[in-house]
């Protein structure tokens, strides 16, 4: 059987995609097994901070069976795997907040508990750490499973906060993502009919001077025509900003 990919650098955790997309809780979770679970000793040694036989944190074996493409997840060794990652174990509650914090237990939103991490135990060291995500209930993605080196580690403590880590390695949350500009702009004089349309009923309805509004009545549809050496904006006008409605993307 093939080993799974060891990632050695940021860049290589970025391009892999693990746990990158909302809400999946991957690399928090990597973020804090490398900083909170393990230590390295003065030979340069993983040593684990929780002894994970105690099953603290939701620690428990990871049996590494062949699953029903026929193959073994993982290298066969003759040490302990333990795994971690299961939000949905009464122990994983002792998580930092920030690892379960976009957990739903709503089975239709799955992606938030599929990661796992899993490390081998030699004695009160840790031998071999890697990650990995369901492909379904039963069984994980051999393809998105990675081991995780110990310079890998390394770098991941010494940076100085999850912010930064997971900035380095490209997760972006809901909010990110919905408020990132879109790829494609209409032409400017798309919805000029209908800003213009807004414009006459305003007019009609407060009874004023059209001539006041004619840059807008004249505009592209998606703001005034103002001259560059104008001092006063025109853009308060009803506090309008037509261009926010045409802020989506068709697929």
């Amino acid at each position: 059987m093939s080993k799974p990919k060891t990632l050695n650098e940021l860049k290589h955790l970025k391009k892999s995609g693990f746990g990158q997309r909302y809400p999946r809780h991957g690399l928090k979770l990597l973020y804090w097994f490398a900083n909170d679970c393990l230590y390295f000793d003065e030979y340069n040694n993983m040593r684990w901070q929780y002894d994970p036989e105690e099953g603290d944190f939701d620690f428990h074996l990871f049996r590494n069976r062949t699953e029903r493409n026929g193959e073994k997840l993982l290298p066969d060794v003759d040490l302990d795997y333990y795994e971690v990652g299961n939000l949905s174990r009464p122990e994983a509650d002792d998580l930092p907040d920030y690892v379960l914090e976009d957990y739903n237990q709503n089975p239709d939103h799955c992606e938030s508990n599929m990661e796992r991490i899993i490390f081998s135990v030699d004695d009160e060291c840790i031998d071999r750490v890697y990650v990995t995500e369901h492909s379904d209930q039963a069984d994980f993605n051999k393809e998105a499973t990675f081991g995780i080196s110990r310079g890998l580690i390394t770098i991941i403590r010494r940076l100085r906060t999850l912010e930064d880590f997971l900035e380095k390695t490209g997760y972006y949350t809901e909010e990110e993502d919905s408020n990132q500009e879109p790829e494609y702009w209409p032409p400017q004089n798309v919805f000029a009919p209908v800003f213009q349309g807004v414009v006459r009923q305003f007019i009609d309805h407060q009874q004023v001077d059209s001539s006041e509004f004619y840059p807008y009545l004249n505009s592209g549809g998606l703001g005034p025509v103002v001259e560059e050496d104008d001092e006063e904006s025109d853009s308060s006008f009803l506090n309008y900003e037509p261009n926010n409605c045409c802020k989506c993307i068709i697929l």
